[in-house]
């Protein structure tokens, strides 16, 4: 007997029996699913759940690195009216960035920060550096702040959130004249890549970063100082490792590169669809 159809069936061809073409698109690939009797149903459901396999990949492969927001918001084609040294520093540095969700413009709820970005203030000579510098520890934590920009504590570890997060630590090596000068704003320099992606459930982001230093030359990045309520930061010029800040006031300018992955909602119709096909073929269903 031949089974019923489980999703819309298209006719097909007859090669000696009723068969039926279920067609699953994903990347302009197409799979046909014979339907028929005995081993025809193994290979009915190996196919369908090649095909959710598909899908899948095609969904994660479309999902792209974007670019964006600057943060705080407001300054992607604007100058800051400030200038800090701590993120690209000879010597060693802690720095905390509190950065409200309304100077997030763009950064959506579930997306996945991979990196973060700084550029040179206009005040800056480059390109910088000369050669090749590493640190031989730039670590990076992101989480929900605990305290509201302007309200920060200059204890680090009290303003930490729950969901803290170290996406990144050891060395870091920036290439020879990959930071350019000239231009009011300078471009972004390279990406500071995470090792392990955040994902902003919104409020308020906290970016902390401790790094050990290059010993060798530094650049001012651009910043704007503080805006209670939108964006603050304090930091260390103690070491790397310090637990309280003795500044603040400037607010690095960042490029946060985020990932928005699609919801696999043809997977889950797709493992919908092999279990309806499953019950269907128990002894005794119709």
């Amino acid at each position: 007997m031949v089974n019923r159809p489980i999703a819309s069936k298209l006719r097909s061809h007859r090669v000696g029996r009723e068969c039926w073409s279920y067609r699953c698109h994903a990347s302009a690939a197409c799979i046909d699913f014979w339907e028929g009797g005995g081993d025809q149903f193994a290979v009915f459901v190996r196919r369908i759940t090649t095909c959710a396999a598909l899908i899948w990949a095609t969904a994660s492969a479309q999902s792209a690195l974007t670019n964006g927001p600057v943060a705080p918001s407001g300054f992607a084609s604007v100058e800051g009216n400030s200038a800090l040294s701590t993120p690209l520093t000879r010597a060693a540095r802690t720095l905390q960035s509190a950065i409200a969700a309304t100077s997030l413009t763009g950064l959506t709820n579930g997306a996945q920060i991979m990196g973060l970005s700084f550029r040179l203030d206009d005040s800056q000579s480059g390109p910088w550096p000369a050669s090749d510098l590493t640190w031989t520890d730039y670590s990076i934590q992101l989480s929900t702040s605990l305290n509201a920009p302007g309200l920060l504590s200059t204890t680090f570890a009290d303003n930490l959130g729950a969901d803290v997060l170290t996406v990144r630590s050891g060395p870091l090596t920036v290439p020879a004249h990959s930071y350019s000068s000239g231009g009011l704003p300078n471009a972004f320099g390279p990406v500071i890549t995470f090792d392990t992606p955040f994902t902003y459930h919104g409020g308020t982001l906290l970016i902390t970063l401790r790094h050990s230093g290059n010993g060798v030359s530094e650049r001012f990045v651009d910043a704007n100082t503080d805006v209670s309520g939108s964006f603050q930061t304090i930091y260390s010029t103690v070491s790397d490792t310090a637990t309280v800040a003795n500044f603040g006031g400037r607010t690095p300018i960042f490029l946060l590169h985020f990932e928005i992955v699609p919801e696999p909602s043809a997977v889950t119709w797709l493992g919908g669809l092999a279990a309806a096909a499953f019950l269907r073929r128990r002894p005794g269903a119709e």
